[in-house]
């Protein structure tokens, strides 16, 4: 099962990604933040992100590390193609992981916990 989430993020990530084995990674141009229910404005960023079978990791200013636990069921929407994970992260936080593929080519990964929740995005163009 976590060979074939694997190849489907894979997919999502042809043209941004690199694969060397089961590692995917590519590189986010842009970051955001949720605070109070808004979204911040999007943010220029340079920020690898390292994918494998059973990891997720963001090399930004604080290197963040999440484990993934399970895969769950993704909420069905139009507008793109989208996996998601439950996580931990390195401080034994649970939250979710979801990795979406728009139509319009845009890469996203959206981090989301209890109190707080971001996204990582990569143009394609």
């Amino acid at each position: 099962m976590k060979k074939l989430a694997l190849l489907f993020i894979l997919a999502l990530t042809l043209t941004t990604a690199r694969a060397d084995d089961s590692t995917i990674w590519f590189t986010s141009s842009q970051f955001a933040l949720q605070i109070d229910g808004e979204w911040t404005d999007w943010v220029k960023i340079d920020v690898r992100i390292k994918v494998t079978e059973d990891k997720v990791t963001i090399y930004s200013d604080e290197v963040q590390i999440y484990k993934i636990k399970e895969k769950l069921e993704a909420p069905y929407d139009d507008t793109g193609k989208q996996i998601k994970y439950k996580v931990v992260d390195q401080d034994g936080d649970y939250g979710t992981i979801r990795f979406r593929k728009q139509n319009d080519g845009t890469l996203q990964l959206y981090i989301d916990f209890s109190n707080i929740r971001w996204v990582y995005s990569s143009l394609e163009g």
